[in-house]
């Protein structure tokens, strides 16, 4: 027996089998269903969120010499400059990276 969606192409059959006809782009929730769209390898992403963001913008830095402000906001997903900011000041005062040129040509490196 066929049990007809009203204002869906979605047709729910009595043995519990869905059939679905979308458009591009509908999404369908279909709950207790597994969520595959990211079933890779997660190890590197579960690392990235236990780093602190010093760490992430050291490892940044290790990687490619150098971090703009604007890539700082990006990697710790800050939603102004104002957080990055103290971020870098905070470390530099620690020692761990320094200031290398001047207003929109600043980069912060790792000191050696």
């Amino acid at each position: 027996m066929v049990k007809p969606c009203v204002g869906c192409s979605v047709h729910i059959l009595m043995n519990d089998r869905v059939t679905l006809k979308l458009e591009v782009g509908q999404v369908v929730y279909i709950p207790g269903a597994a969520d595959i769209r990211n079933s890779t390898d997660n190890s590197e992403t579960e690392t990235a969120k236990a780093m602190s963001k010093e760490d992430k913008i050291l490892a940044y830095i290790g990687e490619n010499g150098s971090v703009s402000m604007q890539k700082v906001v990006e990697i710790c997903n800050y939603k102004s400059r104002t957080g990055a900011r103290k971020l870098i000041d905070k470390m530099m005062k620690a020692g761990l990276i320094q200031k290398v040129g001047e207003r929109n040509n600043t980069l912060y490196k790792i000191i050696k």
